[in-house]
Formats: structure tokens, sequence, C-alpha cells
């Protein structure tokens, strides 16, 4: 009787080892499994994160100051896009006057477990120039000498090509008190007014400014130059050589979106076309059937060629405006605010530009 009774014992104990052992491995498969999940919500995570913080790059490389010239504080536009495995939402916001965010959120899931991973990263872009916009085509000339057949236009057109709302609400000159203006009748389209006063002299305003402007110029012409401006002819000659293409209908139009900052810092004369925004510490002229969309910051005296034409906006510090046969300067809101939203002078936030938002 006792072999039985030992028999059955050590089975038992091997029952009784096997149920641990088994529970033992249950256990062990659960927490590799549980540690595989984690991997892969791990990756997930970073898979979304990576996809977030591309979005960003992506964005701010393609930012289009067309698309923001005519932004609203508060406005916020948005876009959403598929990045490998992940969702991506761009939104764009504007803070501020000077002050846009951009946050991209991306979402992902998969693996043992289908569930939704997001994170949110943001950038904080700043607009360097501090001025108020201008309110005319001209603002600030102290004399204005124009021939018969020039043009000063309150409310122009831009280009050809560009889906910009008319201008409205804006003067075609602003002069510098006491001012001379000689220009036959019909020169002058809109109306023309002394500053200051009434209100603060954005001329003077944009001049004190100007410093700022010049010193995030991406173009330095140090001496006199005659300048040669033409767009780039294709996408990877939009940088620092290529100037933008204001003529958005242009067969291909590759560099629409490059705006140049320039500071001449003595005596310019431009030929050919472009865009983008100008401060000028000497003489400008504007040669003959030269374009130049944006804005221009002029210290000292400002001469359009026959034929030739400036849209956007003009300040200068006091100095004389001459347009000879043909030349027009239009105030166009659109232009000019395209100019400073869409180069150089619109910056990451130094220092805290990219924040970890979840």
């Amino acid at each position: 009787m006792r072999r039985p009774i030992r028999v059955g014992a050590t089975l038992l104990a091997v029952l009784l080892t096997t149920v641990v052992l088994v529970a033992m491995g249950a256990a062990l498969a659960q927490r590799a499994l549980a540690h595989v999940e984690s991997l892969r919500t791990t990756a997930r995570s970073d898979a979304a994160r990576a996809a977030a913080d591309a979005a960003l790059v992506a964005a701010w490389r393609g930012w289009d100051g067309v698309r923001h010239a005519s932004d609203s504080v508060g406005q916020v536009m948005t876009s959403v896009a598929s990045a490998d495995s992940a969702m991506v939402e761009v939104a764009t916001i504007h803070g501020d006057a000077r002050l846009w965010w951009m946050v991209a959120t991306a979402w992902t899931s998969g693996g043992a477990v289908n569930r939704l991973v997001s994170r949110s990263s943001a950038m904080a872009l700043w607009l360097r120039a501090g001025a108020p916009e201008p309110l005319a085509a001209v603002t600030g000339a102290g004399v204005l000498v124009a021939s018969p057949t020039a043009q000063v236009q309150a409310m122009g057109s831009p280009p050809p090509g560009w889906a910009c709302s008319p201008t409205t609400g804006f003067d075609a000159v602003v002069l510098s008190a006491p001012a001379l203006m000689h220009a036959a009748a019909g020169v002058v389209s809109g109306s023309v007014r002394y500053s200051p006063p009434p209100g603060p002299d954005i001329g003077a305003l944009w001049i004190a400014d100007a410093a700022t402007i010049a010193a995030a110029a991406d173009v330095q012409l140090p001496v006199d130059t005659v300048l040669q401006v033409s767009p780039g002819t294709d996408s990877t000659d939009c940088g620092r050589a290529g100037w933008g293409e204001p003529v958005r209908n242009a067969p291909g139009a590759p560099c629409m979106g490059r705006f140049a900052v320039v500071h001449a810092g003595a005596a310019l004369t431009l030929r050919g076309r472009g865009q983008g925004v100008i401060v000028a510490d000497g003489p400008l002229v504007l040669d003959d059937s030269a374009l130049f969309a944006g804005l221009v910051v002029a210290r000292s005296t400002v001469r359009l060629h026959p034929g030739s034409r400036l849209t956007g906006a003009l300040v200068m510090a006091g100095s004389t405006l001459s347009l000879d046969d043909g030349a027009v300067v239009e105030g166009a809101r659109c232009v000019f605010r395209a100019a400073l939203r869409g180069g150089t002078l619109l910056t990451e936030v130094p220092g805290q530009a990219w924040y970890r938002l979840r």
C-alpha cells in the first residue's frame, strides 16, 4: 500500500510544479506581451512626434506670404495631410499684428491594441518690422515732382496673377509738412494729405524702424550699385541669388514665394523686375520699365524712369520723389503685406520658437 501512496505524492508534486511553471510562463508571456505593446506604443508615439515635427518644418519651408497677406488677428488656417502611418493637422494662428503660431498635431494607431496616439508641437513666428503699416501709396515725401503722364494711384492693382482683394481706405500721397507737389491734374488718383497733423507720422515711424529691417536683410549692397533684378528661373534658384517673381502668371513662376529683403547702403538703380522689401539709404532709381512689388523704405531721393512701376507702398524720409513719363506708383495693401510676411522679416522667435505641447 505504501508504493501507490508514494507514486500519488510524486504525481501531485509534478502537477503542482507544472501548474507553477505554467503560471510563471503565462506571467512571463504576459509581461513580454506588455513590454512589446509598450515598445509599440512608444514607437507609435515617436512616429507621431516625428510626423508633427516634420509637418512644422514642411509648413515653414512652404510658407507663402501671399496666402497670409490678408490674415486678420485671430484667424486660424488649418490643413490635414498624411505622413506615412500618421495623420497630421497643421493650424496657423495669427496671434497679433506681429506674431503667428504654427501648431502641428499628428495621430497614429496600430499594434496589438488599436490605440490612438497623438502628439503636438508648435512654432512661434515673429515679424521683425514693428512700425504700423503704411496708409498711402506714397508716405512721407517732402516734394513730389511728376510728369503729366505719370500716375500715383491710391488703390492700384497688384501685378498679374495675384489673388488679392482691391485695396481700400488708402490715400494716394501723404506729404511731410511743409511740402510741395508739382503734378498736373489727373496724375494723382486719390486723396492727398499732410502728416502730421493729424495722427502719428507713419513715415517717421518706418524710417526709425529701417535699421531693424536693414539688419535683417538677406541682400546687402554697401556701395553704389546698378542691379539687374530678375527672378530665379527654377525652384533651385530662388534663394539668396534669386529674386522673387512678381508676375504670378509668368511661365511657371517658380519663385513667386521668394521675397528678397535688400539693404542698399549707397545709391541703387534697379533694372528688370522683382519683389520684396528695400531699405535705401542713398538715392534710389527704378530704371526704364522696371517693376518692383513690395515695400520700399527710402531715406533719400527716389526717381522712377519712364515706364517703371512700383506696386505696394513707398515710405520716404521727407526727400524728393520724381516720376518721369509713364511711371506709376500704386498702393496695394496685399502686396506690401505679402512682402513683409513672406521673407526674411518673418522669422522664428529667437531662443524659444519650438514648443513640445504633448
